[in-house]
């Protein structure tokens, strides 16, 4: 009993202690009110900002040298309206946003790099949040956070944010007791858009890549993502008095963040270019399921239908597999739509073009079957496969089998009636017989009377059975 109320008063003891490491001083949280230039490093952390007007000044990242000319930064009108087809609400000035970690976990991972870029007029601002001190992550997150709430409600544009950097915020900023709704609003992740077009088309969707292969961006220098880590550790273990000071390899970490910045609006505008005008049938149907996503349904149909109809299905220079799923995809909106008549035609397209298509001939197979009722073309459709169900394989051998249909009744005269033997039974016999001559159903088979004769009381009925 003894031991456990020393448990206890040592529980009691330890609580305070542990309480104060997660609470935020109000005396830091009025220091750190945003303030234009430089914040003093003795807040534990450092603020850096620039303005962009175009492509001007760009040359003086170090990492750009080899390529300024192609850094060309979008007005933002023109940034505006390509956000909009990406799915972004009109009349919202963007906020990109992007940071650097201590790993890729969301438990344990520390943001001691965050940098925001806005448009302010015909320049764009950023700005850039450096922690130099581990106890100093709140009080770089309420400036953060303050700063964000003076932008405005304002849409978060980010690469890869969506499952990595704003989770992560949101958890430290709740670690630290701090209200977050700034990064609780509306939020467009380009990563999923790139991915939408360009995935299979491009070796991967890494913003590097995306950057050389798009935008006519080289980054020279550049430090790799993985080795960003343990720059920021070593400049906490070397720095004297626990401030970690900008050294080269820092500085090189910056300029990365900095050029993540300044590309994304680029990315954005590039999306939309690609969104509105398809280089072929595989970007148009890659862009009519984007618009899908976004519940544009009409202008997905007229897209996929001005493609299909025109040079890229006419010369067969399109692939047979995307002619294939783009003809299907556009047949099913057409069905839904009400327009069987052309839902038709498409399944057809899209069979023609590859007569060992699973999807193509299950589509036409059951279009044939249970709107034409051609129970052979189907058949012969569905044996052209590569991968034929057989439930309905067997079904359409049943219903094109001329064994199994229903045998039509033969028309006879009396005279030849009169004229063929009939064996009268000895004693009546017993028959189960529906009303007015319908069919009887006997097991697999049905009785159906055809005629009956009155001879002396005795009636001699004919009947034939036939499945």
């Amino acid at each position: 009993m003894s031991s456990l109320l020393m448990r206890l008063s040592h529980a009691r003891a330890l609580g305070p202690a542990q309480e104060r490491v997660f609470e935020v001083p109000r005396a830091v949280e009025r220091a750190v009110e945003p303030a234009p230039g430089r914040v003093d490093a003795s807040m534990g952390f450092v603020r850096r900002e620039a303005c962009w007007f175009g492509g001007e000044g760009i040359e003086q990242v170090q990492l750009l040298a080899g390529s300024p000319t192609a850094l060309r930064l979008p007005a933002l009108s023109v940034l505006g309206r390509a956000l909009i087809g990406l799915g972004a609400q009109a009349g919202a000035r963007p906020v990109f946003i992007d940071t650097e970690t201590t790993g890729l976990s969301h438990g344990g991972a520390l943001p001691f790099l965050i940098g925001l870029a806005w448009h302010d007029g015909a320049s764009l601002r950023t700005r850039q949040w450096r922690l130099t001190r581990l106890g100093a992550e709140a009080a770089m997150l309420t400036d953060l956070l303050t700063t964000l709430r003076e932008l405005g409600p304002a849409p978060l544009v980010s690469f890869n944010g969506a499952s990595f950097d704003l989770p992560l915020l949101r958890a430290r900023a709740r670690r630290y007791r701090l209200a977050a709704p700034e990064l609780e609003g509306e939020h467009l992740d380009l990563l999923h858009g790139a991915r939408r077009l360009w995935k299979g088309r491009l070796p991967d969707c890494r913003l590097s890549t995306l950057e050389t292969r798009l935008l006519g961006v080289v980054r020279h220098g550049d430090i790799p993502s993985a080795e960003i880590p343990a720059v920021f550790w070593d400049a906490l273990r070397d720095a004297p008095g626990g401030e970690a000071h900008s050294t080269a390899r820092m500085e090189a970490v910056i300029a990365h963040n900095l050029v993540d910045l300044l590309t994304l609006p680029m990315l954005a505008q590039e999306l939309a270019i690609n969104l509105r005008t398809p280089a072929d049938l595989d970007q148009a149907l890659r862009v009519a399921r984007h618009l899908l996503r976004l519940g544009l349904e009409e202008q997905a149909r007229s897209l996929l239908a001005e493609w299909l109809e025109g040079p890229g299905v006419s010369d067969g220079k399109a692939r047979s597999s995307v002619l294939v799923e783009a003809a299907l995809e556009l047949a099913t909106l057409h069905r839904r739509a009400g327009e069987r008549a052309r839902a038709a035609e498409l399944w057809r397209l899209a069979w023609s073009s590859d007569p060992r298509s699973p999807a193509a001939a299950e589509a036409w197979a059951k279009h044939l079957e249970h709107h034409e009722g051609d129970f052979a073309e189907a058949l012969r459709v569905v044996q052209g496969s590569r991968l034929p169900c057989p439930r309905r394989l067997a079904r359409l051998r049943r219903r094109a089998s001329p064994e199994m249909e229903e045998t039509k009744t033969t028309t006879e005269t009396p005279e030849r009636w009169a004229a063929e033997p009939v064996c009268l039974p000895r004693s009546p016999v017993s028959l189960p017989s529906g009303s007015g001559g319908r069919p009887i159903e006997r097991g697999l088979g049905r009785v159906a009377e055809s005629r009956g004769e009155s001879w002396g009381g005795e009636t001699a009925v004919r009947y034939r059975l036939y499945r």
